[in-house]
């Protein structure tokens, strides 16, 4: 699950009792009524605790009768996972999930996280709603701070954003999958990537249209804070004028707009069109297609991924 706009954490898990665990990403941390609230919860101001708004009995008849279908030993569905087909063995659907499909072993998806599917491989973890993924493997890598060698995972993923830069604007971030809001590219934790995507826009009229790619390089250290860097653009044709695109972390966006809209674990794709001339004259649909390539050293402090 996304963070909300505005807040700093957000739901972890939810366990058979209904209580529901928050994170700021990095560690589990407690929340007030008004977070809890925020995302649909139910808040006990005597226990302090928040929790889904079903009984213990509901939640686990809720569990049992959703249309999942599970074949393999050792998989783990959590609380309101629907409509969902997991294969293999020792994979993990983290809770509040629809219409996944995870294949291999020892994959997940984390919480929240919908319309996503895990193709083949393992240890792969889906964090973005709507991506496909193919896993790699876990293998001993590189030594942390106490000279001890630790894990790391590789996983690609494909994924579509969309947006509309409305007439009168100059700038628009597209959102996974028509999400509604500002929503960025959540990375994972301690990785480093290369990410790349082919953007296509196009207005009322005939032939009106900006098609361009982009690479740039992105990590995320063990804050859970993101940097991009090295970008590089083809543009592949364009009849729309004063249009390009480019790409921006959440910390440097809250830097620079002065606002708290903006992830720092997140990264952001801009289509941007007349910055100088006053914004587009029309509206303008925008569509991405995103493949990212991670390393992920899931455990290792020692590792200082950002640029």
């Amino acid at each position: 699950m996304n963070f909300k706009i505005g807040y700093k954490v957000k739901p972890l898990d939810i366990d058979n009792a209904g209580k529901v665990t928050f994170t700021d990403g990095t560690n589990e941390v407690k929340v007030n009524q008004k977070t809890c609230e925020a995302y649909g919860y139910s808040y006990n101001p005597f226990t302090g605790t928040c929790s889904t708004k079903l009984k213990v009995k509901d939640v686990q008849n809720e569990i049992s009768i959703r249309e999942n279908k599970i074949f393999g030993a050792g998989n783990k569905i959590e609380s309101k996972v629907s409509k969902s087909l997991i294969n293999g063995s020792n994979n993990r659907a983290k809770g509040s999930n629809t219409n996944i499909f995870i294949n291999g072993n020892d994959n997940s998806v984390s919480f929240g996280v919908v319309d996503a599917a895990i193709l083949s491989g393992s240890n792969a973890n889906a964090i973005r709603t709507g991506e496909v993924i193919i896993g790699g493997s876990r293998d001993l890598g590189l030594d942390d701070s106490s000279g001890n060698p630790t894990y790391f995972r590789t996983q690609t993923s494909k994924f579509h954003m969309t947006g509309v830069l409305k007439a009168g604007q100059t700038i628009v971030y597209p959102t996974l999958s028509g999400l509604d809001g500002i929503f960025g590219i959540p990375m994972s934790i301690n990785s480093i990537t290369v990410l790349k995507a082919t953007i296509i826009a196009s207005k009322t009229g005939t032939a009106l249209y900006h098609m361009e790619e982009l690479t740039c390089t992105a990590t995320c250290n063990s804050l859970g804070k993101s940097n991009v860097a090295n970008l590089t653009t083809n543009v592949i044709a364009s009849s729309i004028g004063n249009s390009g695109v480019g790409t921006e972390d959440g910390n440097s966006l809250n830097t620079f707009t002065g606002t708290t809209l903006y992830n720092e674990n997140e990264v952001y794709v801009a289509f941007i069109n007349e910055l100088l001339g006053g914004g587009a004259t029309d509206d303008i649909a925008v569509s991405l297609s995103v493949e990212i390539v991670e390393q992920i050293h899931d455990y290792n402090t020692n590792i200082t991924t950002n640029i």
